[in-house]
């Protein structure tokens, strides 16, 4: 049995343009990610950061700027850099098979600024905590690829970590070893944990910058497509027929699910047009002074609070933008699960019937109440689906 209200079905509504809105400008931000790789950029700087080796490749950087003439001691701290920059743990691990193999081409070690997210990049996205542990280990096990390789133990690596000259990793091996044991797959494992916990900080870079990619995106759609929260929820409560029409296609939607096999432009397409044929103030059909009520004069006083009005409620539409697709496939399954689910009180109840009286048995002993009046408790419990971009 549906369950409707106004309030119930307006929120269905509103969440409903705010998934729309979601999954285009989502769709923009994977085409941005798959051409720029970002990720892949907060993955190098999370393993830099995690061995405390930010600066490799600024002494490369400042050569190739041309540098005037330079003191024999400015030769001398170049070379030493130079020397520290070969020797980067982080220049080791991605030259290193078990991580080389993930992505094509060398590692071009350069400075992590703001720029560099401007760039593209040939590094890989993801690295697997298995591939990071084994390469590790062996590079300082074996920190020279001239020298014989050795098999990686708790001897050998015992023996190599007093050789180790980054301070960092140093330390964290060695408390690895001293809980580990003699036992080696522990040693891996707490590595494996280490670099685990380090991408968790990545992961959060790369959600906040996202939540501003998609704000700034919602912002740009939202006046294009003049999604105004305001105006749409204003015409979601005075509209029932249009209140239900949308809820009924939010259901459709939630059926069919986030997976879409449609090339990218087909399903920004789709979703443009749900908007516009959705039967909502949305679009630009007439003209701002006509959708917004602004008299036709000359006086600046006269605009003031329309264009207040919709640039607030553009802001409002991006703001909801920027909490992903996902976040509003969810809230939108549940609120369905509620409307589907609750039984509405149009009726006051009806007068409950007296229960007969209770009745006795003697059986040689105490009395023995009979059977009562009984009346199952009704309830319904709904389990939202989760949806996953």
């Amino acid at each position: 049995m549906t369950f409707s209200s106004p309030i119930l079905d307006v929120a269905i509504g509103m969440i409903f343009i705010y998934l729309s809105m979601s999954l285009i400008c989502s769709v923009i931000n994977e085409l941005i990610e798959a051409k720029l790789k970002n990720r892949a950029t907060d993955l190098e700087k999370g393993i830099r950061g995690l061995f405390a080796e930010q600066d490799v490749g600024r002494s490369k950087q400042k050569a190739d700027e041309g540098a005037a003439e330079e003191d024999p001691k400015q030769k001398a701290d170049k070379a030493a850099a130079d020397q520290r920059d070969k020797a980067a743990i982080v220049r080791q691990l991605y030259a290193h098979p078990l991580v080389n193999g993930l992505f094509q081409g060398g590692y071009d070690a350069k400075p992590i600024v703001r720029s560099s997210y401007w760039r593209s990049t040939k590094l890989p996205s993801y690295i697997p905590n298995k591939n990071f542990a084994g390469a590790l280990l062996d590079i300082i096990v074996n920190p020279s690829e001239s020298t014989s390789s050795s098999v990686v133990t708790i001897e050998t690596l015992r023996s190599a970590v007093t050789k180790v000259e980054n301070p960092i990793v140093k330390r964290a091996l060695n408390s690895f070893l001293a809980a580990a044991g003699n036992d080696i797959d522990k040693v891996r494992a707490s590595v494996e944990a280490w670099f685990d916990s380090s991408m968790e900080r990545v992961a959060g870079w790369y959600k906040r910058r996202t939540q501003w990619i998609l704000l700034i995106l919602g912002l740009a759609f939202a006046i294009v497509l003049n999604v105004n929260t305001l105006t749409v929820a204003q015409r979601l409560w005075t509209d029932p027929v249009v209140r239900s029409a949308i809820a009924d296609q939010a259901s459709a939607k939630v059926k069919a699910g986030l997976g879409d096999s449609r090339t990218t432009k087909e399903r920004i397409k789709a979703n443009v047009e749900t908007l516009e044929d959705i039967g909502l103030p949305m679009g630009w059909s007439q003209k701002f002074s006509d959708m917004y009520g602004v008299k036709d004069t000359c006086k600046i006083g006269d605009w003031v609070y329309p264009l207040l009005k919709a640039l607030f409620g553009w802001v409002l539409t991006a703001w909801a933008v920027s909490f992903g697709a996902p976040f509003w496939f969810d809230l939108l399954n549940k609120f369905l699960t509620i409307r589907s689910t609750v039984k509405p009180q149009d009726k006051a109840p009806a007068p409950a019937t007296p229960a007969p009286p209770a009745t006795s048995v003697q059986i040689s002993g105490p009395t023995v109440p009979g059977p009562g009046s009984f009346r199952p408790n009704e309830w319904a419990k709904g389990e939202p689906q989760e949806g996953m971009l």
